[in-house]
Order: structure tokens, then sequence, then C-alpha cells
């Protein structure tokens, strides 16, 4: 929950920069102080529930606590730096890296893919059926990876004021890496390799082998889909 000196700092910040369409979860939650606080009441906090903030007779107390700590115990806070940035909800990235950050994680809309994903597998009832009809409604599904990756580079600006030459360079060498890792992403969040009658279809438009390699690395890829983002 929010602190009461959060919730001002969240009002004062004024109207959110990326249009009130922020994706708040625990990696997201510094960028838009805005976002943060409407997501929190739309959850059903009140003003009456913040908790105020201590006083100093409270943070005297901690100060003592904090000095009494045993040698072993600050060891283990220096082995453990990771761990004790995450203890302390603190971050060493800037307000500038924060949005730039951002910026990358909602110019990719895995939505669009995702329900794309599902239309395939209700409209063709692939989880009941042996085999595809029409293999062209696989092959337009996985088109439409290269779409979602080609408007993601689009909408990206640090890719856009490069020269020309670096551009090519980049699309040559990348551009196909991000295609394939999105649609890795894609197949393990929307369960399509689970259904036999895709994947035969798929072994059948790209080869058995092709189709291995993406099954071997989805068991590597994170759960965490800002960080699938962020790699890509």
């Amino acid at each position: 929950m929010f602190f009461q000196r959060n919730a001002h700092l969240g009002r004062e910040h004024g109207r959110c920069r990326f249009n009130d369409d922020c994706e708040v979860n625990i990696n997201t939650r510094h960028v838009c102080l805005h976002c943060r606080l409407k997501k929190c009441f739309a959850s059903g906090m009140q003003m009456s529930h913040f908790r105020s903030s201590r006083g100093n007779q409270t943070k005297t107390s901690r100060k003592r606590k904090m000095a009494s700590t045993t040698s072993n115990d600050r060891q283990l806070t220096i082995q453990l730096p990771t761990i004790n940035l995450l203890r302390s909800d603190n971050s060493s990235l800037n307000s500038a890296q924060w949005i730039l950050i951002a910026n990358l994680i909602h110019s990719y809309d895995e939505s669009r893919l995702l329900a794309a994903a599902r239309r395939l597998m209700n409209e063709n009832n692939i989880s009941q059926v042996e085999q595809i009809r029409d293999p062209t409604v696989v092959r337009d599904f996985l088109k439409q990876t290269y779409e979602t990756t080609g408007k993601y580079l689009h909408a990206n600006h640090d890719f856009l004021i490069l020269p020309p030459d670096d551009r090519f360079v980049l699309l040559r060498h990348a551009a196909e890496n991000v295609q394939c890792l999105s649609t890795i992403f894609i197949w393990n969040q929307s369960k399509l390799y689970t259904h036999r009658s895709f994947m035969k279809t798929c072994n059948y438009l790209y080869g058995e082998q092709l189709v291995n390699m993406v099954r071997h690395a989805m068991k590597f890829i994170d759960p965490d889909l800002v960080l699938v983002k962020l790699a890509a």
C-alpha cells in the first residue's frame, strides 16, 4: 500500500505521460506514479486506509536497531547486494532510464498475437481435431509475428534515429532474432504447442527439425513478460 506521502507525490506528478496506458506491476511500478495510484484506487484503496508517516521516535528506534546489526549481517548484505536492493525497494535507474524501459515494454503489443492464437484455436477447434484442414491459417498466424515485430521496431525511437546504414545492419542481424523470440514466447503463453494438430501442421509447413528447435528453446523462456520484451 502507498504511504500517504507517496499518494500526494502521485497527485503532484500530474497526468500520465503514456496516455494512461501504463502496465503497473512489481517491475514497472516506479515508472508512473499516476497510474500506480490509479490502480490502487481501482483495487479498492481508500484515503482512510493510508498508513501515516512514522514519528521521530520510530525512526530513532529504527536507527538504533540498524546500528546494532552484527558483523555477519553486514557481511551478508555485502555479499548479496541484489537481495538487499529488492528488500529496500530501491533502484539505481534514474527517471530517464525508467521511461526508456517503459517505452520499450509498451511498444511491443503481444496482446494482438495472443488474441490471434485464441482465434486460431477456437475457430479451427484444434484441441479436438487430428489435423488442421487448411494449413494456411497456421501460416497466416505466424505471419502476424513478423508484422508485430515490424511495428515494434518502427515504434522504437532509438532505432528510427539511427543512420540508414546502421539500421540496415541492425535489421539484418537482429530483426529475425526478435521475431523468433516473439514466436517462442507466443507459443509458450498460448499453449499452442500442446495441440497435436497445430504441431503436425507446423512440421508439414516448416520441417520437424525447425519445430523441434522452437520447442527446445521454450524450455529456457522466462515466464515474466517484461523480461522477455527487454530481452528482445
